[in-house]
Formats: structure tokens, sequence, C-alpha cells
């Protein structure tokens, strides 16, 4: 197809099957100090892409999915510092997760198991019906290799966005209560990345000339939480 308002098989492809938010560890990042951001870019996301269907109300709207925050998957157990044994079953470190939890991901936006109706419009149902009902075993529980977790994948719109965050907070004080392990696990080495980060940027000739002024601290506040501060 060409001329004006042709679209490619790349944007058609899109339109069908969708954009990814990956399947990030929430309290990893609100260790780190970028959930805020990261929930703001999401309904950037969705916003855009709301714009973009109104654009065309003839052609099928890019479907977007997050698999991000606290999941059965995202969620799952991490090992104790300085344990180099144990290897977790959906990821091979933080950033990268395995093959296994790639297919779930295809699975969902394909809408793999049509046959069964456990998948039908799971998304829906999850986020509008999930505030507060996470518990400690749906956590814990553990996926079959061939079943998708039913918590994991949502897509979104921004008829369910707000609902939908609003069950990743209630998700992640639930998370915070059960797994106050993990949580000062991955606060301790929020804290140690930031303090490489700043060493690494002290060493810095450019960054000396820069910010003469500025140093960037750690600072721990109501018990388990990390702050970053900028001082002048």
């Amino acid at each position: 197809m060409s001329g004006a308002g042709a679209s490619s098989p790349l944007s058609e492809n899109r339109r069908a099957h969708g954009d990814v938010v990956q399947p990030a560890n929430g309290e990893a990042l609100r260790a780190a100090g970028l959930w805020p951001e990261f929930e703001r870019w999401k309904e950037v996301l969705v916003n855009i892409l709301a714009e973009d269907s109104s654009r065309h109300p003839g052609e099928q709207a890019f479907p977007l999915w997050d698999f991000s925050g606290y999941n059965s998957i995202t969620s799952e157990p991490i090992p104790n510092a300085g344990d180099t044994s144990t290897q977790m079953k959906w990821y091979w470190e933080s950033s990268h997760y395995k093959t296994e939890v790639g297919n779930f991901v295809l699975d969902r936006i394909f809408n793999y198991r049509q046959s069964d109706n456990r998948y039908r419009n799971e998304s829906e149902k999850i986020a509008t019906s999930c505030i507060g009902a996470l518990c400690q075993t749906h956590f814990d529980s553990v996926a079959t290799q061939n079943e998708i977790p039913a918590d994991f994948g949502v897509q979104l719109t921004q008829r369910n966005l707000a609902t939908h965050q609003a069950a990743i907070l209630a998700n992640g004080e639930l998370y915070r209560l059960t797994h106050q392990q993990d949580v000062a696990l991955l606060d301790q080495l929020a804290c140690q990345a930031m303090a490489d980060r700043e060493s690494r940027l002290r060493r810095s000739h450019s960054y000396e000339r820069a910010l003469p002024h500025h140093s960037i601290t750690a600072q721990k506040t109501n018990g388990q939480r990390s702050r970053f501060a900028i001082h002048y």
C-alpha cells in the first residue's frame, strides 16, 4: 500500500499487537526514587495512544500492556545478599527476565489461551477488582511454565488507568508489609548504587568543573525508605 495516509506493515503490526511496559519490579523502582516518574511516564503513554486513536477513528488503536509493578512474576523473592548459589525462577538479574516470562508476555498479548475463559478479558477484570485483594499467597504463588499468572499483564486505557495505578499502590503497601527482608535489601542496593555513582562522578574532572559545590547523599527516612537529596 502506498500514497498519503497509507500504513506501513510495521505500523499495522504494532496496532494489532501493541506496546509493552516491561515486567520491572515495582519496589526496585521505588527504592531508586524512580516510581513517581515511572507512573507519570505510563500516563503520558496512555494519553499519547488515546490521542492517536482519536486522530485515526477508522483504525485499530495501539494496545498498551503493563507487566510491571507487584505481581506473581515481578515480586519473586530475592536471594539474600551474598547468596551466589540460589537462582531466581523468573529473572537472571534485575534488568533481564527469562524466556518463560517472555513467553507469558507474548501469550497474554496474543490471548494465546482463547479456549480458556480465565484468559479472556483478564486485564479489565484485574484492573477493576484487585485493589486490596492481593494477599501473601498471591505474591508467592508458583506459576507453572505453561500457565500465565492471572495477575500478570494489564492492558492500559484512559478508562482503567487510575484504577490500575491505585491497585498497584495498594499492592505495594502489602508487599512492603509481607516482604520486609526484600525491601531492606533493595533499599541497601539502591543506596550503594547511588554512592558508587557519586564516587565515579567525583573522580571525573568534568563533573568537578560542572558541579563544584554539589553532592548527592542517600538518606534513610521512615525506617525502610530511601530518599536521595542533592545538597548545594
